[in-house]
C-alpha cells in the first residue's frame, strides 16, 4: 500500500466530493481523517471548506472536469492510498418535493462523477456518498441500481439505507440516502445502531424496507418500544450552552467583508476548474 509524503501510519486521508461548505469532513476530521482535496462547483462553500481546513487542495469547477490523475498530481496524495471518499451529490431533481422528477434533469446525473472519479483511478479504501431518499424510486429504481451494480462490478461491496439525523442525537428530523461501501476483503460495511428515538414517520419509498424502523413510532408507543433509546433531542440541549453573539454593526460587516477579500484570489472566476 503505497503512503503519501509525510504521512504517518496512523494517518487516514479523506477526499470530498460535492464538498459544500464541509460538513461531512468536518464530521470526519473529528473522528480522525484528514482531507487531502475537495471539489464544488460554488466559490463560497469553497472558501469556507478552504477557511476550516487551509492544508486541503481546493478543485473549484465543475465536477466533470475533474479527473483522478488531476487529484493524484496537484495533492499530497500522490500514489498514495485514499482511505475514504465522500461526497453529496446535488439532490434537487431526486427529492420527492421537486415539481418535476424526470431522468432529464442534468443534475441527476452528477452522482455518476463521484462514481467515475472512484474508480478510474482512485479506487479508495471506502467510500462513503449521501443523497436524499427520492433516489430509491428515481425511475422506477434504476438510478440506484446503476449506483450498485457500478461499484459491484468494480469490486466493492456496497450498503445503503434511509438513516435519519433525530436518530443519532440530532434535534432535526433529516432523512438521508447513505451508501457505505469498501474494497477490502474480508470487510462488511454496517450501519451504527440508533441512539434516540424519534416520532416521525417516512412518507417516501423505501421507508419501511430501508430505515431503522424499530426506532420510529407514535407518542402511545414510546413507553415499550423505545426503553432503550434516549428521547429526541432538543435545540436547547444541542447549542443551548452557546454564547450570545451581539449584532454586527457597520464596522462589524466590513471587518468581516475584509477577510473574506483575503481569502478570495484576485482572478477567481465561476465555471472553470482551478486550484485557489
Amino acid at each position: 500500500m503505497n503512503r503519501a509524503p509525510n504521512k504517518k501510519e496512523t494517518d487516514l486521508l479523506s477526499g470530498d466530493l460535492f464538498s459544500g461548505a464541509g460538513g461531512l469532513s468536518i464530521g470526519f476530521h473529528t473522528a480522525g481523517f484528514t482531507p487531502v482535496f475537495f471539489n464544488d462547483i460554488d466559490l463560497d462553500s469553497a472558501n469556507t471548506f478552504h477557511a476550516n481546513f487551509p492544508a486541503a487542495t481546493p478543485f473549484v469547477g465543475p465536477i466533470q472536469e475533474l479527473s483522478a490523475s488531476i487529484i493524484r498530481e496537484r495533492t499530497r496524495l500522490g500514489a498514495a492510498t485514499l482511505d475514504v471518499m465522500i461526497g453529496g451529490p446535488p439532490c434537487q431533481g431526486f427529492s420527492i418535493n421537486a415539481p418535476i422528477r424526470s431522468q432529464e434533469d442534468p443534475r441527476n446525473h452528477l452522482f455518476h462523477h463521484y462514481v467515475r472519479l472512484v474508480l478510474e483511478g482512485l479506487r479508495p479504501n471506502f467510500v462513503v456518498m449521501e443523497n436524499v431518499p427520492g433516489l430509491v424510486s428515481l425511475d422506477g429504481g434504476k438510478s440506484l441500481e446503476s449506483v450498485l451494480a457500478a461499484f459491484e462490478k468494480a469490486g466493492y461491496s456496497v450498503k445503503f439505507k434511509i438513516l435519519n439525523a433525530a436518530h443519532y442525537g440530532v434535534p432535526q428530523e433529516r432523512w438521508r440516502l447513505v451508501f457505505l461501501g469498501t474494497c477490502l476483503p474480508g470487510v462488511e460495511p454496517s450501519f451504527p445502531l440508533p441512539t434516540h428515538y424519534s416520532l416521525q414517520r417516512p412518507n417516501f419509498t423505501g421507508g419501511r424496507d430501508y430505515t431503522f424502523e424499530h426506532a420510529i413510532g407514535g407518542a402511545k408507543q414510546i413507553s415499550f418500544l423505545h426503553e432503550n433509546l434516549m428521547k429526541p433531542a432538543t435545540i436547547g440541549e444541542a447549542i443551548g450552552d452557546l454564547p450570545s453573539i451581539p449584532s454586527v454593526r457597520r464596522s462589524g460587516r466590513n471587518a468581516l467583508l475584509e477577510a473574506r477579500k483575503k481569502l478570495l484570489p484576485r482572478n477567481a472566476s465561476r465555471g472553470r476548474l482551478r486550484d485557489l
